[in-house]
């Protein structure tokens, strides 16, 4: 897949790293200096494909993977474009888990038609063990209907479930208040458009799109990380005292 051309994708005026508003497309953020050539060119290896569980370390127990399953199905079947992808590992010293997770998901190379068309509609999430945080990577086709607000607000419930040492609950949680926020969008959506209807356009305001759930796929799929990552707090520990 071919590395995007700028950081920001057009009508997407702002910067996967902070999410600063900008007013033209730049290839580095004015604010926090990132810069996504950078980013994709500083992983200096082949990106695994994405799967549903990427866990090289093995730390995903049976159980944990059925209860995030069983998450990521309800969630899967009731927006069949979205594809919900689990990172879990122990990134190296210094490497930021939002750059790491942006690089994978732009990098990591669709296998199949419908995986690239898919990707666009793909959401990430980048668990790192070393640093106890977590982070979210969503395609820009989501970008409508997930806001930074629900994200963080995702994110920190979630996070609270993995500190206490299931991350198959954590993982879960995050799904379906995500598929919460979306089935809301939708609803939203719906109503305006079932408005705009019965009254017609206004001239100050235009026509809602007729659904929320059906975005058009893109050629080359980008995606925004979550501007900063939860840091999953250290309650108890998150495997056995066996576990290093």
């Amino acid at each position: 897949m071919p590395a995007p051309a700028h950081i920001f994708e057009p009508g997407k005026p702002h910067c996967p790293g902070c999410h600063a508003p900008l007013n033209a497309l730049v290839e580095v953020c004015p604010r926090c200096g990132f810069n996504a050539g950078d980013c994709l060119a500083r992983f200096a290896f082949d990106p695994p494909a994405l799967t549903r569980h990427l866990d090289p370390e093995s730390r995903l127990t049976p159980q944990m993977r059925r209860k995030a399953d069983r998450a990521i199905r309800r969630l899967e079947r009731q927006f069949p474009q979205i594809v919900f992808h689990v990172c879990l590992l122990s990134l190296a010293e210094g490497v930021d888990g939002r750059e790491f997770g942006y690089w994978l998901f732009n990098r990591s190379v669709p296998q199949g038609v419908l995986e690239e068309q898919h990707r666009a509609h793909s959401i990430l999430l980048i668990i790192d063990r070393r640093s106890r945080t977590a982070s979210l990577t969503i395609g820009y086709g989501l970008d409508p209907f997930i806001d930074d607000y629900i994200l963080a607000k995702t994110m920190a419930k979630g996070a609270e479930m993995m500190a206490d040492g299931d991350y198959g609950l954590g993982i879960a949680r995050i799904v379906d208040d995500l598929r919460l926020a979306l089935r809301r969008a939708h609803t939203n959506a719906r109503y305006a458009f079932e408005k705009w209807q019965r009254h017609g356009p206004s001239r100050a305001t235009p026509a809602p799109a007729p659904s929320a759930t059906v975005v058009p796929p893109v050629a080359t799929p980008a995606a925004r990380p979550l501007p900063s990552p939860r840091t999953v707090a250290e309650r108890n520990p998150a495997h056995s005292a066996s576990s290093p």
